[in-house]
């Protein structure tokens, strides 16, 4: 029997308000689903996700390279070539772009820290290998640890 892998998902972080404003026609089914969830508070941000984001990045020995643990960074995959784009600890008053080259393509990179949803975007040609993440940088370094990590900015 062969090695199973997992297929990524693309996930999008971002508030209610400010989805259901991009996706005018989005219908919830249900909040009801039996966990006592508050779905009205944003369940990354308190004191317990935070250690627990630590105390995996711990046990996974990841290698955080200066970044910290809870930042959220643009990974992108094209074949085995990963690279992490990292936002400016100061947000920019403008759009910053930046073009690179990952996995033997061309693409451009585009951070906006003024954005009400996503900051991060890469226009490349898209492909079977070919994807895109905005995550925490502890879960990209976690399952890429020997990524290419390029500041934003600089």
């Amino acid at each position: 029997m062969g090695k199973a892998t997992l297929e990524p998902i693309e996930m999008t972080r971002t508030t209610w308000a400010r989805w259901s404003h991009r996706h005018r026609h989005t219908q919830i089914l249900s909040r009801n689903t039996g966990h006592g969830r508050p779905y009205a508070t944003d369940p990354y941000t308190s004191d317990e996700a935070i250690a627990l984001r630590k105390a995996l990045t711990r046990a996974t020995g990841a290698d955080l390279r200066g970044i910290g643990a809870n930042a959220l960074v643009l990974g992108v995959r094209i074949g085995e070539d990963t690279v992490a784009f990292i936002p400016p600890t100061t947000p920019p008053s403008r759009p910053l772009r930046q073009n690179v080259q990952v996995g033997g393509r061309r693409m451009r990179v585009t951070y906006d820290a003024r954005t009400t949803n996503l900051a991060f975007s890469a226009s490349f040609a898209p492909g079977p290998s070919a994807r895109q993440f905005t995550c925490y940088w502890y879960a990209w370094c976690g399952a890429y640890p020997q990524t290419r990590v390029e500041r934003l900015g600089r």
